[in-house]
């Protein structure tokens, strides 16, 4: 039985060893050497971007300025309109909260009574059924048994309108909350709020011009400042996190140095790379060159 390899691996081997006999082993040095890399300077949290669709009436922030979340940065037209329709939703709910107790507390009293007519009409009849049979009248007898019937339908009659005015109550309660909630919903879209913390980027639209459904702000938080870094794929499995790394340009004072803080696991584009997340340890002037191109060395 033939047990050697096939003409390919013998070949390939061949060449490998010839390889190692005239440049020697490969330099420690070059296995371990530092990775290069294209980056983009970008707030570590990303940019957030509003969008709206009605006619803008104000604009109360500029580019620049810090704002905080829930701050209002964008009038749209109707916004005062929008509001006295919540102010008059919270007058109605706030009226159907104080007098549905107080419907259901007079059917209450009005049970109450009824309960009691009952019980007097029964002890009338009983006392009459204890005379005796010779002196009582049957015109009285039924008359007094008449009374006991009707004071028993008007009970069940009063109990049943306290059921229907409970659910009365409660379907006026619950009709304003939602005309409430639909109302606040409207009013929402009047204005446009800054959802966190953080610097506005830039502003689009003017007062007076419908924003259509298009970006009117962009924000973002600047504390934290990162390199977005495109590394090949044949590095890929030589960078993780925390490894030291330096960011350079020619439009920035000074190198700025930072720490790897995440590897992408997708591969990407037609020169496959992947994407490497860099905290910079000063994000003052990183701050404010968003979108410039740098260039990145992660330390081995």
């Amino acid at each position: 039985m033939n047990l050697s390899p096939p003409p390919k691996i013998r070949i390939r081997a061949l060449l490998g060893a010839l390889a190692v006999s005239i440049l020697g082993p490969v330099p420690a040095a070059l296995a371990d050497a530092k990775i290069g890399a294209l980056g983009t300077i970008v707030p570590e949290s990303g940019i957030t971007v509003l969008t709206a669709g009605e006619v803008i009436e104000k604009i109360l922030v500029r580019p620049g300025e810090e704002v905080k979340a829930g701050s209002v940065l964008v009038v749209f037209r109707g916004q005062q309109a929008a509001a006295a329709a919540v102010s008059h939703a919270k007058s109605v709910l706030q009226s159907a909260r104080a007098d549905a107790p107080l419907a259901v507390h007079l059917q209450e009293l009005k049970v109450k009574q009824s309960d009691i007519d009952l019980g007097f009409a029964r002890e009338r009849l009983q006392n009459l059924n204890k005379m005796d049979a010779g002196s009582v009248s049957p015109q009285l007898v039924e008359q007094r048994q008449y009374q006991v019937s009707v004071a028993e339908m008007t009970l069940d009659s009063a109990k049943t309108q306290l059921q229907r005015v409970e659910a009365e109550a409660a379907d006026q309660i619950r009709a304003a909350e939602n005309q409430l909630s639909q109302d606040v919903a409207r009013l929402d879209q009047t204005t446009l709020v800054a959802p966190l913390d953080g610097t506005i980027l830039d502003m689009s639209g003017h007062v007076g011009e419908p924003a259509g459904g298009q970006q009117v702000v962009r924000m973002a938080n600047l504390r934290a400042m990162a390199v977005s870094a495109e590394v090949f794929a044949s590095d890929v499995l030589k960078v993780a996190p925390g490894q030291k790394a330096t960011v350079s340009s020619p439009s920035l004072p000074n190198e700025i140095s930072g720490s790897v803080l995440s590897v992408s696991r997708l591969i990407t584009g037609r020169s496959k790379i992947a994407q490497v997340l860099i905290r910079l340890s000063d994000p003052a002037v990183a701050a404010r060159m968003i979108g410039l191109e740098v260039n990145v060395t992660i330390e081995p």
